[in-house]
């Protein structure tokens, strides 16, 4: 299934359709086949180079923060940890007559990584998925779509078209049997506005990260060097990125920590630094 831009909403219900077909295939293979599949095609992006400059350019961060973000995205997709992944849904796949044949994911682009667990997810559980990039990023999930190997190539497409085509976008729900949108508090209840009613509705929406600093934690030094990394990840555009820092204890350790964290935020500028955006 090849990817589309902006197609008209006519297109958009056909690849729809023409993806929901593909759906006996994917239930054919074995647990571990999907599972083996999806790793390669994961592990295939994390030593893409020509991949890295593109990213840089679409989603503003440095080269070295968008390396270490396709590293620690791609290394928990291993095979053992996919089919770990799965089993913990307790779906059991064996004899079941009524299952989902297409899920829909709206993506955000805050955080680019974030597609290959929105995509590779349905696509774990044999689920086809249909998938609409953010604006601001198209550039991984394009990439993840064409390095996937057969049959998962064909029940895989990537579409892009304005979010105030309504048209569209009723266009691009109407076949799915689960929708799953990722972004802010409004982007959730737009399209949860446009979900029809006989398909499971899935937010992931708004969140905030918030550190904690209990007070048996003697070694401040460490733990601001741990804290670092959560901040510069991302330029700390993430919805789990830190913003606060809770310090248990009296304002003499607050301050201690605060200037440990400063100086490993000025550390880690020199091995993740910062994006021109």
């Amino acid at each position: 299934m090849s990817a589309y831009r902006e197609p008209p909403a006519h297109a958009l219900g056909g690849t729809a359709e023409a993806l929901r077909t593909e759906a006996p295939a994917l239930r054919a293979l074995s647990e571990r086949d999907a599972a083996e599949a999806l790793a390669g095609a994961a592990l295939a992006l994390r030593h893409d180079d020509a991949l890295v400059p593109a990213l840089v350019t679409s989603t503003g961060l440095s080269a070295e923060g968008v390396r270490w973000a396709l590293h620690a995205a791609t290394d928990v997709c291993r095979v053992e940890t996919l089919l770990s992944l799965r089993r913990r849904t307790g779906i059991v796949f064996e004899g079941r007559t009524n299952r989902t044949d297409l899920a829909a994911v709206v993506l955000a682009g805050n955080v680019f990584t974030a597609a290959l667990r929105a995509m590779l997810l349905p696509l774990l559980l044999q689920v086809p998925v249909l998938v609409r990039t953010s604006r601001r990023e198209r550039v991984l999930p394009a990439a993840l779509a064409a390095v996937l190997p057969p049959p998962f190539r064909r029940a895989c497409a990537v579409v892009d078209f304005p979010p105030e085509d309504e048209d569209a976008a009723r266009a691009f729900l109407a076949r799915a049997d689960a929708v799953h949108v990722y972004g802010s508090d409004v982007t959730v209840t737009r399209w949860r506005e446009l979900t029809p009613a006989n398909a499971a509705f899935v937010p992931h929406g708004h969140g905030m990260g918030v550190a904690v600093l209990p007070a048996f934690v003697t070694q401040l030094d460490r733990a601001a060097a741990a804290l670092s990394l959560d901040v510069a990840a991302y330029d700390q555009r993430g919805c789990l990125s830190p913003v606060r820092v809770l310090v248990e204890g009296d304002a003499e350790r607050a301050d201690a920590f605060a200037s440990a964290l400063a100086a490993a935020l000025e550390a880690a500028e020199d091995t993740l630094p910062r994006g021109e955006a």
